[in-house]
């Protein structure tokens, strides 16, 4: 299992200390692999924000290396708003960082 530099281990368990949508998913897929009828815990993660700006819509929301735009609008580049496929754990759009 590869391991996300942003994801931190504790007593065996991984947190999520970004909570980007990249960070969230890679979370995710960990504790499916560790604790697949774990899905209580995974019931309400809340709502995922730009830690700077507090937009959904922020490209720092979907991936905690892209550039906060201190913007809510729909589809900007780097933002899963925009066409951003955050499911992969890895920016695969290019967008800008």
């Amino acid at each position: 299992m590869a391991l996300n530099p942003k994801i931190t281990w504790l007593l065996g368990k991984p947190i999520n200390p970004c909570g980007c949508h990249v960070c969230e998913n890679e979370w995710l897929r960990i504790m499916d692999e560790l604790d697949p009828d774990g899905w209580m815990s995974r019931l309400s993660r809340g709502m995922i924000l730009c830690p700077e700006c507090g937009c959904k819509r922020c490209p720092r929301a979907t991936y905690h290396e892209h550039s906060c735009t201190r913007s809510n609008d729909s589809g900007q580049q780097g933002s899963i708003y925009g066409g951003f496929d955050a499911g992969e754990g890895e920016p695969v759009d290019g967008g800008e960082k």
